[in-house]
């Protein structure tokens, strides 16, 4: 059976996120609650709310091309614990913040080259927040080979892959989509590290051409459907068993009640899956990471006033102006489609 992948459309604005999702892992939640390290909680809770050679060839090849597996990486990292971190909504809020002084000014430096390259191409419908979480825990995480459904013109494959090239010379972003229009948007800058695959993933899969624990970070952003999302799960996360494993799904709830498109799918794995951890948010409607009491209006004027003080936004000024969720956006206006970001085993 053949399964298409989207390609990124604009996302409804949404009141409220994710309340089925919630509901389903607040016992997860819980248990991740008790197992984080103590030490690691209060010294980031201590910290940030007081006071390449030459690439020119890029690897492009069809789905009947593809043989081989990619290379399992044992570079691990120390990334986990600011990932548990962010699970927890006592230590949610300086984490997220220790991760913007670590980062935010790669951010800022970047974001013009990537406004530039929105104007030229149209396509750049991903929410601030979310970009700037995905960056950053790619640049925590050092990750060494990536895999990316599906990039469409390319906006996520570029901050992926400047995260990469800023950790490292020799990880790789694996970009796997059923159109190839991301490889005439390509910066020739990341071409050498950057392996597209034109083709169907679940072919791929099916015929034993992918590897999955080859990979040590996984994002998803294609086809928002229920039958899509139960494959993926089934294929890409039930069967993983590298240890700490980095997922990010992306614009996962289609209404304001937090349903649809293929989210009932994705939180039922979340729930009931034994290799699902560490589940979290950046959303605007659930910070710092809980529904149950949201402290949005405390939470993200702090937050926007780093981003300000590092240059990512314009000052924001007063709490008022930083409390607003679109402060300073840089091309997409809406920052309420949530990502899901957990890790495997």
């Amino acid at each position: 059976m053949r399964i298409t992948m989207k390609s990124r459309e604009s996302i409804p604005n949404q009141s409220i996120l994710l309340r089925y999702f919630i509901s389903a892992v607040s016992v997860q939640v819980v248990l991740q609650l008790i197992y984080i390290d103590f030490r690691i909680s209060s010294t980031l809770t201590h910290n940030i709310f007081h006071s390449a050679p030459d690439e020119t060839s890029a690897n492009h090849t069809s789905l009947r091309d593809v043989s081989g597996q990619v290379g399992v990486s044992h570079h691990d990292t120390g990334a986990i614990p600011t990932i548990e971190a962010l699970a927890s909504t006592t230590t949610f809020s300086s984490t997220l913040g220790n991760l913007y002084m670590k980062y935010g000014k790669e951010i800022a430096d970047y974001r013009p080259i990537m406004r530039k390259w929105c104007e030229e191409t149209k396509s750049c419908k991903f929410g601030d927040y979310e970009v700037e979480m995905l960056y950053m825990l790619v640049r925590e995480h050092k990750p060494q080979n990536v895999f990316e459904m599906a990039p469409n013109r390319g906006y996520s494959s570029h901050w992926i892959l400047h995260a990469l090239h800023l950790n490292d010379a020799t990880s790789k972003l694996h970009s796997f989509d059923i159109h190839d229009t991301s490889t005439k948007f390509m910066s020739p800058d990341y071409q050498a590290r950057w392996v597209f695959t034109l083709g169907d993933y679940s072919e791929l899969y099916d015929e034993g051409k992918l590897e999955m624990d080859g990979y040590d970070f996984l994002f998803v952003d294609a086809l928002h459907e229920p039958e899509f999302a139960r494959g993926y799960c089934q294929r890409l996360f039930a069967n993983h068993i590298r240890p700490n494993t980095v997922v990010a799904i992306h614009d996962i709830v289609a209404d304001s009640s937090g349903r649809g498109r293929e989210s009932e799918e994705v939180y039922k794995y979340l729930a009931m899956a034994n290799n699902a951890r560490n589940v979290f948010t950046y959303s605007r409607f659930a910070m710092p990471n809980s529904l149950y009491a949201p402290q949005t209006d405390i939470v993200l004027p702090k937050i926007n006033k780093i981003r300000s003080d590092l240059g990512i936004i314009p000052d924001c000024g007063t709490p008022e102006n930083c409390a607003k969720h679109d402060q300073g956006f840089m091309y997409f206006e809406n920052n309420d489609a949530p990502t899901i970001f957990f890790t495997l085993n």
